[in-house]
């Protein structure tokens, strides 16, 4: 009701085709966005709104596969086989999501292996970031970090001395008083991998083992 008619919209939202087409499975899907699109399901849902599509792409943006489309509002739409578009469209993305389900758990089934083999470790551990990916290990696997030592550190300031299941998350600059602790990458996210890959350098924690949760 806010856009007049022929105004323009233009939406960015991750593509589940996208996912298969350019072989990336990252967490995305997981909490940010409560609905997924191919650019056929993104475009009958925003026709039936009142617009009709200018045009749309999927690509990729940092590190993960999003549809752009830009639509212009009009007063009156037509549609041809709205139906069996959709209902093909639908079978395709649930496929897709399924598949993304299913290499998801395989991952987190990993990363879990991984955690524990570091308790065993007579090590100082830090998990270096707070944000969705280890919230949601922290969550779905709470018996996993029970009654353990460790460190939650994360470069957003705005997040010091709040508590995550009751671990305080820390400032990074911590890690300078530890003893050949090993860090633990906890995002799944190249890009950011290589922020926090920075962020480490800049402590010059030099005797500090970095290792990634997320291969």
């Amino acid at each position: 009701s806010i856009l007049n008619s022929n105004g323009y919209l233009y939406i960015e939202v991750p593509s589940v085709e996208g996912f298969a087409k350019y072989n990336v499975h990252n967490e995305i899907m997981s909490f940010t966005h409560l609905w997924h699109f191919t650019i056929k399901s993104l475009t009958n849902f925003i026709e039936e709104q009142g617009f009709v599509s200018i045009g749309n792409e999927c690509a990729m943006e940092e590190k993960f596969p999003v549809i752009r489309a830009l639509f212009k509002k009009i007063e009156d739409v037509k549609y041809k086989n709205k139906n069996s578009i959709k209902t093909m469209d639908a079978s395709q993305a649930k496929n897709w999501f399924l598949r993304h389900v299913e290499l998801r758990n395989e991952r987190k089934k990993t990363v879990i292996k991984k955690i524990n083999e570091l308790f065993t470790l007579d090590k100082q551990i830090v998990f270096y970031g707070a944000g969705p990916d280890m919230y949601d290990l922290m969550i779905s696997e709470r018996n996993l970090f029970k009654n353990k030592l460790f460190y939650l550190v994360d470069s957003n300031p705005s997040k010091w001395d709040k508590s995550l299941l009751s671990i305080t998350i820390q400032n990074p600059a911590i890690i300078c008083s530890l003893n050949k602790p090993i860090i633990c990458i906890t995002s799944s996210l190249v890009a950011l991998k290589e922020s926090i890959k920075q962020s480490i350098l800049n402590l010059k924690s030099d005797q500090s083992e970095i290792i990634e949760l997320f291969d």
